[in-house]
């Protein structure tokens, strides 16, 4: 939702003229430094964890961004989606293979990059719908933070029982 109209909400929420190059260029920037430092995170704190980071922020930028009045801020917001945004593509694929294993990652790994897809193709449909209905952009960012709290909470879930599935393993040992 907020790679292909993150111009349009800065025109749009912030009364920001002809700075649309300079917000998807930062967009672009975050995205690659959060792919690198994602790569980091995910050795150094394991998968889920790596993945509920990234969420958390996701969704801490999203809720910032319904309060956005100003440029510096609302670049602030832009740079950490950016950032979660590129992490997030370096999660999955390893994610994927650990839960899956390597047998057929490939495909498993293109069927798991299916929810991207889809996101890519309704996002921006349903931040329109919201634009038009309502005015700002403030409804779809509190729908898609409402939908990243929704992934929090089964990371969660998998993290819970990750660790019940390994204290019962444990015990029998």
């Amino acid at each position: 939702m907020v790679t292909s109209t993150i111009e349009t909400f800065g025109q749009i929420d912030i009364v920001v003229n002809n700075a649309g190059a300079i917000i998807v260029s930062i967009s672009t920037l975050s995205n690659f430094v959060g792919r690198l430092s994602f790569g980091v995170i995910y050795d150094k704190f394991g998968s889920y964890i790596a993945l509920l980071i990234n969420l958390i922020m996701t969704m801490s930028a999203l809720l910032l961004m319904t309060v956005a009045t100003n440029m510096p801020f609302f670049i602030f917001c832009i740079l950490m989606l950016g950032f979660s945004f590129g992490g997030l593509l370096v999660v999955f694929p390893p994610l994927t293979s650990q839960t899956f294993g390597p047998k057929n990652l490939g495909m498993n790994y293109a069927i798991v990059f299916l929810g991207y897809s889809g996101g890519a193709f309704v996002g921006p449909r349903i931040a329109s719908y919201f634009k038009e209905t309502t005015g700002p952009f403030t409804t779809a960012y509190i729908s898609a933070a409402i939908l990243t709290a929704i992934g929090i909470v089964l990371v969660g879930l998998i993290l819970y029982m990750n660790k019940k599935k390994q204290q019962s393993q444990d015990s029998v040992n």
